[in-house]
């Protein structure tokens, strides 16, 4: 089957979607045109370093993640949905274009770290997909997820042991990010998945301390000793980790994580990891942002227009 290029498809096409059928633009951005943090870092805008001592990575093992996960609170999900709520129609035309341009399948779907409120079941999937399995490792958050969501089905599970097989679609929302031992999950990704099956990951949040100091760890042989975090921020501060001297952001290193992970796979073949931005304009003379969970605005400005960043990786079986 011929590989479709999602990169041709995400510059070059604009559709109807949202309220009123609003136009939206979608396509693929550089890091340098929309890495939010990175510019912070460059201006040294809000931002400061600190020191940063992360030796229980040295003692983590899986039960201990297990245990970890399994009893963790489920506020931070719902934090997370409102912030969402400013970009909501964006967040959607980005998974639909997605699913278009690379015609997934639209019956068989798993996802992996679900959540409390099931956000991307709920509000993001497209409506015409079905047989949705939601799997989520908290029992927490699994009883929350099916008293908002009564129609859903939600299972207890982790992406460490997925007894699946023959799946068409395995995917996430801001949930592989808290692999610590990634290859580990995407090689259980790709027992499960169907010849020509697809993984999709989406990324709209900060990742996940563990999972960005695990994957420094295994390049250069240490967990990172300096951060740089947000000055007035108590909640997840964390936006760049040092690697030698220079300050990568965490989403960059999330993604080279997910990313050498899937390559580490034979039987996997990585089609897209890149940032994908929809844009809207709107009324106004504010430019508003959405970067990995951070909800910024920029006036005045000439053209106003609201836009949303996420992180689209997409993988398929061999």
């Amino acid at each position: 089957m011929r590989r479709l290029d999602i990169r041709y498809l995400f510059k070059k096409l604009q559709f109807n979607c949202g309220m009123g059928g609003e136009e939206i633009e979608i396509k693929v951005v550089s890091p340098q045109e929309v890495d939010f943090y990175a510019a912070l870092l460059r201006k040294k805008l809000g931002v400061v370093p600190v020191a940063l001592d992360i030796n229980i990575m040295d003692a983590f093992d899986h039960q201990a993640i297990k245990n970890y996960f399994e009893s963790e609170g489920i506020d931070a999900t719902a934090i997370f949905e409102k912030t969402r709520k400013n970009v909501q129609g964006l967040l959607q035309a980005i998974v639909a274009h997605v699913w278009d341009a690379y015609s997934l399948p639209r019956n068989g779907v798993i996802e992996y770290g679900s959540g409390a409120t099931g956000y991307f079941y709920a509000r993001l999937k497209p409506e015409d997909v079905a047989n949705w399995l939601q799997v989520e490792i908290n029992p927490k958050a699994v009883e929350e997820n099916r008293r908002r969501n009564p129609t859903a089905r939600v299972v207890e599970g982790s992406y460490y042991n997925i007894p699946y097989r023959e799946v068409p679609v395995i995917c996430g929302l801001s949930s592989f990010d808290t692999a610590l031992f990634m290859g580990k999950a995407i090689h259980q990704v790709a027992e499960a998945l169907a010849p020509g099956g697809y993984f999709l990951h989406l990324q709209d949040v900060r990742p996940g301390v563990g999972c960005i100091s695990a994957h420094v760890k295994r390049k250069t042989g240490k967990v990172p000793e300096r951060a740089y975090i947000f000055e007035k921020e108590t909640r997840d501060p964390i936006i760049a980790m040092c690697i030698g001297d220079e300050p990568v952001t965490v989403n960059e290193i999330f993604r080279s994580a997910i990313s050498e992970g899937i390559k580490a796979i034979p039987g996997l073949e990585l089609l897209v990891n890149d940032y994908v931005q929809a844009m809207r304009t709107i009324p106004g003379s504010e430019t508003q942002g959405y970067f990995f969970n951070s909800y910024y605005r920029i006036s005045p400005v000439t053209h106003a227009h609201q836009n949303a960043v996420m992180l689209v990786t997409l993988a398929r079986k061999r």
